[in-house]
C-alpha cells in the first residue's frame, strides 16, 4: 500500500492537469464563438451588410423601358461599394479621362515662311526621330551615321545646304580664338576636325553669326529654333535642341533631342523639361555672312535651298 499510494497520487495530478487543459479549449472555443456572432450575426441585425447584400433582399423595383445614367451610378454602387459610385459618374459625364495624356498642338499659324536653314533643320530632325539616331556624347563625323551628338545633328542639317560646319568651326577658332576660351591663336593645321565640333564650339559660333533670342520667351521662338539646354530632372552636359513644330498642352513648344540618356532622337519632349541656356535662330543671310568672314569658298560658292519641304 505504500507503494501504491505514490504512484495513485501521481496519476490525480495528471487528471487534474488534463482537466485544466479542457476547460482553456473551452473557454477559447466559447470567445471564438462569440466573436464571429458579433462580427457576422450581430451585423445582420443592425443591417449594416455589404450594398450587395441588400440588393439580394430588397424586391425588386418596376422595370425601366430604358436605363438611364442614374441606372449606371446604382448599378456600380451596389456591385461595387459607394467607391465606385465616382467612377460611375465619370463615365456618366462622357468627357476625355482627366488624367489622360493632352495631345500634341500644333505652333500659332503666326509664323513667317521658313529660312532654308530652319527648314532644313526641321528636315534633318525628323530624319534623325525616323531613322532611330542613337545619341552619343562625342561627335560622329560622318553625316548619315545611326549615331551622333546633338551638334551632330546641326552639322548634318547644315549639309544639306552646301556648308561645311566644321571648317567654319576650325575658321572660327583662328581667327578669334578668345571666342572659343583659347589664350592664342592657333594655326587651321592645329585643330583637328574630328574634335572641333561639341556643343561649346558650336554655340561660340552662333553667339558671332546667329540671332540672338530670349530662351524663355515661348512667343518669340519659331519651329527650326536651336536652344541649348540642360535636363532638370537629369544632371548632364548642355546639349542642342531644337524647336518643333507643336507645343505641349500648356503651350510650350516640343523639342527635337539627341539626349545621351534617351535611346533614341526624340521629338516629343516639352521644353518645360529643360532649362533653356541660350536660344539662336540661324538663317541664311547670316550663314552667307560667316562665309564671307571666315573666307569659307569662292564667289561662286554659296548656301543652298536645300530640301524643299
Amino acid at each position: 500500500m505504500q507503494r501504491l499510494g505514490p504512484v495513485l497520487g501521481q496519476r490525480r495530478r495528471r487528471r487534474q492537469a488534463g482537466g485544466w487543459w479542457q476547460r482553456a479549449a473551452l473557454v477559447l472555443a466559447l470567445g471564438l464563438a462569440g466573436w464571429l456572432w458579433v462580427v457576422e450575426i450581430g451585423a445582420d441585425l443592425r443591417g449594416v451588410r455589404p450594398a450587395a447584400s441588400a440588393a439580394v433582399v430588397r424586391a425588386p423595383s418596376k422595370a425601366r423601358a430604358t436605363p438611364g445614367p442614374a441606372d449606371a451610378v446604382a448599378v456600380a454602387t451596389e456591385h461595387s461599394g459607394p467607391a465606385a459610385a465616382p467612377a460611375a459618374r465619370v463615365a456618366h459625364a462622357g468627357g476625355p479621362r482627366a488624367d489622360a495624356t493632352p495631345a500634341p498642338r500644333p505652333r500659332p499659324a503666326l509664323e513667317p515662311p521658313l529660312d532654308p536653314v530652319r527648314r532644313a533643320l526641321l528636315a534633318a530632325s525628323r530624319d534623325a526621330v525616323a531613322r532611330g539616331v542613337r545619341p552619343t556624347l562625342g561627335s560622329v563625323p560622318d553625316v548619315r551615321a545611326l549615331r551622333g551628338s546633338s551638334a551632330d545633328l546641326v552639322e548634318r542639317a547644315l549639309d544639306q545646304l552646301n556648308f561645311s560646319l566644321r571648317a567654319a568651326l576650325i575658321a572660327h577658332r583662328v581667327r578669334d580664338p578668345r571666342r572659343h576660351g583659347l589664350l592664342q591663336r592657333a594655326g587651321a593645321g592645329d585643330i583637328g576636325s574630328e574634335r572641333v565640333l561639341d556643343v561649346e564650339a558650336l554655340t561660340a559660333f552662333l553667339d558671332a553669326f546667329g540671332e540672338r533670342l530670349d530662351p524663355m520667351d515661348e512667343r518669340a521662338l519659331r519651329s527650326g529654333d536651336l536652344l541649348v539646354v540642360t535636363d532638370n530632372r537629369r544632371r548632364g552636359a548642355p546639349q542642342f535642341a531644337i524647336v518643333g513644330e507643336q507645343t505641349d498642352s500648356q503651350g510650350t513648344s516640343l523639342l527635337f533631342t539627341m539626349d545621351p540618356r534617351d535611346r533614341r532622337a526624340r521629338a516629343d519632349r516639352s521644353g518645360a523639361e529643360f532649362q533653356r541656356r541660350h536660344a539662336f535662330r540661324l538663317t541664311r543671310a547670316r550663314l552667307e555672312e560667316a562665309r564671307r568672314q571666315l573666307g569659307l569658298g569662292g564667289p561662286a560658292a554659296g548656301i543652298s535651298d536645300g530640301v524643299t519641304s
